[in-house]
């Protein structure tokens, strides 16, 4: 399997997908959905939120997921444009998004077609992959749970805490006006 994982990332690695740059967004999720588009069992809708696109691949229909897998493809601005040029040191791949977290959608993507090529139907799975995640989440995993995407055992985030640990919380905007 992990053969398939650095061509896949060297090339998600090379998208420049900063979170204000629309059109580099647009590839990336465009990138995900062809590289699914073979698949005929899959389910694959696209959504865009205020020019955020997001993708939702899985192996059912409808919106109640048993397992949602979150994860973004979107990444902070480089200060040298080389950063999107990946390079392996010491056994390490390096470029601006390896970690957080396009190596992780790299291998979820894999794992996904995985489930989907061996019409694994034990679990309704759900790969929901956004491109806001660096600018706060509102028009990505926010906008997909309004439109009542939801799971009934799991929702795995990906993208904070320890990696020896699983961090069992929350982060939410709240805005409030006051007026003295």
């Amino acid at each position: 399997m992990h053969q398939n994982i650095l061509p896949l990332l060297d090339s998600l690695l090379k998208i420049p997908s900063i979170s204000s740059d629309i059109a580099e967004l647009e590839k990336i999720i465009t990138f995900v959905e062809e590289y699914f588009s073979e698949n005929s069992d899959a389910t694959i809708k696209k959504y865009t939120f205020n020019e955020k696109p997001s993708i939702i691949v899985q192996n059912f229909e409808w919106f109640e997921a048993d397992i949602i897998l979150n994860w973004h493809l979107d990444v902070v601005p480089a200060s040298e444009e080389n950063q999107f040029e990946p390079y392996e040191q010491d056994g390490k791949i390096f470029a601006r998004g390896s970690g957080d977290m396009k190596s992780g959608v790299a291998l979820m993507m894999v794992l996904m077609k995985e489930v989907l090529e061996n019409n694994f139907t034990d679990k309704k799975i759900c790969l929901m992959i956004t491109t806001d995640e660096e600018i706060w989440g509102q028009d990505g995993v926010k906008k997909l749970a309004e439109l009542w995407y939801t799971a009934r055992e799991c929702v795995l985030i990906p993208d904070s805490g320890s990696v020896t640990e699983i961090t069992i919380a929350e982060k939410w905007i709240v805005d409030i006006d006051v007026e003295i």
